[in-house]
């Protein structure tokens, strides 16, 4: 008997849940998400209790969701995740994970992270989010000083996008007395621009008959049958950005909701308003609204236009007469793949938008962003929280107004006040010989905030940043690949303005390098380099066998001057005062010219087996002296050298004897004993085959073994 029961009752409601699904389906394909969400809900509890299907209770979660019913749908994703329906997917997980942040949940992110990646292992999309948790919980504990507080206490209805006007505010309401019409998405009226006249006065008194003719909205505006949204000011503020929904639906991606265009009137003779000619960019395709003015009056708006990031995007038209140039998106330092919305820009130019595609504490969170920086900054607690916080509005001294549904997921607007520091960090990163290094990451770390905020220097090595008011900022210095990484400077900014500090970096691998060539550009493969500082201390070495000689400048700072010198050519030198005490690489390439007057050794001659010196070699040894005298603090060594005929024995005295008779000379015209070296070699470094492949005894060229009698100068490293 008691099956039988259940199969009627069975029977009974099958009708009636067929009806409210169909019922629900009816409210949600008409975007009536707050009206379809009961449906949907019933229909998730039979289910949830019937162990499926899932499709009733993914249904109640997406309409939650879309009617800001956050508690709800996070109540149907744990409903999907149970093993009753098992139909929890990785997308699902980034959506409870928003869930948590929206509710107040952060404790929890953690802990579901980690359990989601190890259900969805290789997800980049979870992995991202797990990446960038401990930039939120920097957020989490980044509270600023501004003061946030509800601006209209008393107002029922949802109003957002506050904006000053000649002494009075206009904003976004959906509290229009005679409104009619309700937007189904919210079960709500359609919103409106209202009036306040005087800011002072945040909740003037209008009697019934006065909301009835519509005396609390902004006169002369044509509100009828739309919504109207989000307003902007021309800089004269004689102009006026509306966001409107289209009367045209979207028949190319067949959207069920028209898309959002800007309407703009200006004003005439100071009073009336006159609807101006369409936005050039308005399309019936794509969503374009959410104006604001630059100080130069072009024009920021918002926008799901293609080309963009992903979402909605922010995008910049350069006023060009009485139209508009073609939009250029701000770039992905602005966008990113979610939506960015509501753009204000201060008279510094400093832009403020919402985002909730960027890392943030849930739903839309207020970012800042200065035109051609590096990177965006998230504003902090009390101007952000775990709901939607944007239309933010703020004047030069800090004070403002923003929107948030905090509390109660009911937009309202917040009178803001921010300490306003106008303060810029400029920053010179260099190398240690003070040159301008182009390309070189920063980092910018708010110790007070902890968050961390990202740069590159540009073509004159510099990056700035503005940090906030009170705060401890370091900037770390990343280096690259040939300079050391370093801690950068501190800042506390409390009194604003302009500060200018500068990173000097040093160089990894510190070498010099010298190459000595002759007109040919052939190498001189005996040049003497000479490292010289102003008391005289000099450091020397020689070229290798290509003419190139390589040294580590750490061994040389100090030094002033690198001179260069090969015997019979003029010597060259090049200043080494731009090093400023810093081991830096240097690259030098001396091409040395032949001096007139050669000094050809080849013209010493000896008696036969004597040493004494004839008239001629003196001719050759006095252009020596010169060279000597040119450079006082030159060292050489002198040598001569025999052929292999006679015994080893008797050869080497003979060549130390005849070198010493050069050297005796020298020394006796002046030159100090202690700068030159008389050394025999003998028959030891032969330079060609007598005495090498042929034995001596068998050589009978004679111009090879005068060859081998020679006299050689060698200017000394050391």
């Amino acid at each position: 008997m008691l099956v039988l029961c259940m199969q009627s009752h069975a029977q009974v409601f099958a009708p009636l849940r067929n009806q409210q699904e169909e019922r629900a389906r009816l409210l949600t394909d008409q975007l009536r998400f707050a009206e379809a969400y009961p449906f949907w809900a019933n229909l998730a509890e039979l289910a949830e209790r019937e162990g499926g299907p899932s499709d009733p209770v993914r249904a109640a979660m997406e309409t939650a969701m879309a009617s800001e019913q956050y508690e709800e749908a996070l109540r149907w994703l744990d409903a999907l995740r149970a093993p009753s329906l098992n139909a929890f997917t990785a997308a699902d997980a980034l959506t409870y994970v928003e869930l948590l942040k929206r509710t107040g949940g952060y404790e929890r992110v953690p802990k579901a992270l980690m359990s989601f990646r190890a259900d969805y292992p290789g997800d980049s999309a979870l992995d991202a989010l797990a990446a960038s948790w401990p930039q939120v919980e920097a957020m989490l504990a980044d509270t600023g000083e501004a003061v946030v507080r509800t601006y209209r206490p008393s107002a029922e209805a949802e109003e957002y996008g506050a904006v000053p006007w000649r002494g009075g505010l206009a904003f976004i309401t959906r509290g229009v007395a005679n409104g009619v019409s309700v937007d189904g998405w919210m079960n709500q009226p359609w919103t409106k621009v209202a009036f306040i006249p005087d800011t002072a006065e945040a909740e003037p008194r209008h009697t019934d008959l006065d909301q009835w003719l519509n005396r609390d909205l902004f006169e002369g505006l044509d509100q009828t049958l739309h919504h109207d949204g989000h307003v902007a000011f021309s800089p004269d503020r004689e102009v006026i950005a509306i966001t409107r929904n289209q009367t045209l639906h979207d028949t190319l991606r067949t959207v069920k909701r028209s898309a959002l265009q800007l309407v703009f009137y200006e004003r005439i003779l100071g009073k009336d308003w006159r609807e101006m000619k369409p936005f050039d960019h308005n399309d019936p395709h794509w969503s374009t609204g959410h104006a604001a003015f630059t100080p130069e009056g072009d024009l920021i708006f918002a926008s799901d236009r293609p080309g963009g990031f992903g979402g909605s995007d922010l995008w910049r038209c350069e006023k060009k007469g009485s139209g508009w140039l073609e939009p250029v998106n701000l770039g992905p330092t602005v966008n990113s793949g979610g939506d960015e919305l509501f753009p204000f820009m201060a008279d510094d130019s400093t832009l403020y938008f919402a985002s909730n595609g960027w890392p943030g504490l849930g739903g839309l969170d207020v970012f800042s962003w200065i035109p051609r920086a590096q990177h965006i900054e998230h504003l902090p607690i009390p101007v952000n929280s775990s709901a939607d916080d944007f239309a933010l509005y703020v004047e030069a001294d800090g004070s403002g107004f923003m929107s948030s549904n905090r509390g109660d997921w009911v937009d309202r607007i917040y009178k803001l006040d921010m300490p306003m520091v106008d303060a810029t960090w400029e920053l010179v990163v260099q190398s240690c010989d003070t040159r301008p290094i182009a390309g070189v990451p920063m980092e910018f770390v708010d110790e007070t905030s902890g968050l961390t905020y990202n740069g590159v220097t540009n073509a004159a090595g510099r990056v700035e940043f503005k940090p906030r008011y009170a705060h401890r900022v370091k900037a770390l210095c990343g280096g690259n690949d040939t300079l050391v990484a370093v801690d950068g400077a501190l800042w506390s900014n409390v009194e604003g303005g302009l500060r200018q500090d500068t990173i000097t970096l040093n160089w990894r691998n510190p070498e010099g390098s010298i190459v000595v060539l002759d007109a040919t550009g052939a190498p001189l493969t005996d040049a003497l380099i000479t490292f010289t500082r102003a008391d005289g201390t000099v450091k020397r070495g020689g070229a290798d066998d290509e003419g190139s000689y390589v040294w580590s400048t750490t061994t040389t700072l100090g030094f002033e001057r690198v001179e260069v010198d090969v015997l019979n050519f003029e010597s060259a030198s090049h200043a080494l005062a731009g090093l400023n005490g810093c081991a830096r690489p240097e690259r030098y390439r001396f091409t040395l010219e032949l001096k007139e007057e050669e000094i050809d050794l080849a013209n010493i001659f000896y008696d036969l087996n004597k040493a004494d010196l004839r008239p001629l070699s003196i001719v050759e040894l006095d252009k020596l002296v010169r060279y000597m005298n040119q450079r006082p603090t030159l060292r050489v060594e002198l040598s001569s050298h025999t052929d292999c005929r006679n015994s080893d024995e008797y050869n080497q005295d003979l060549s130390q004897r005849r070198a010493q008779s050069c050297v005796d000379y020298i020394i006796s015209q002046g030159i100090s004993a202690d700068r030159i070296v008389a050394r025999g070699y003998g028959e030891s470094r032969l330079i060609n085959s007598c005495g090498g492949a042929i034995p001596c005894e068998e050589c009978k060229d004679e111009v090879a073994h005068q060859a081998n009698r020679r006299t050689e100068v060698k200017l000394l490293v050391e």
